[in-house]
């Protein structure tokens, strides 16, 4: 098996990198990068419909928190239109389940 590293350094977020790096092979990779951040690359990977696997590296235990945290929130922003999608089917269902409620069609 032969193994070839290719090293992307033009980018400056993890969708860039995504990007740049599909550009440089253009076929199926694994990518390496620290153990809490391989799932939130993979989505933005799954997104661009690039087929990836992703390893990850060990974190030290201090920082697991911070990185959670740094993750959880970049995952939001990152599918923002999906969560406010989301909310709106959520509160439109609130809103009939309401208006039922009200006029005692339901109990």
């Amino acid at each position: 098996m032969i193994i070839k590293l290719l090293i992307e350094n033009k980018s400056t977020s993890t969708y860039e990198n995504i990007k740049y790096s599909y550009n440089i092979i253009k076929k199926k990779v694994s990518y390496s990068t620290t153990n809490y951040h391989v799932f939130r690359a993979g989505v933005i990977a799954s997104n661009m419909k690039i087929k990836v696997e992703g390893i990850g590296a060990k974190t030290k235990s201090y920082y697991w928190v911070n990185a959670f945290i740094r993750e959880f929130v970049a995952s939001i922003v990152s599918e923002k239109m999906g969560h406010l999608k989301m909310l709106l089917i959520i509160a439109i269902i609130l809103l009939i389940y309401g208006i039922m409620s009200y006029l005692g069609l339901i109990l």
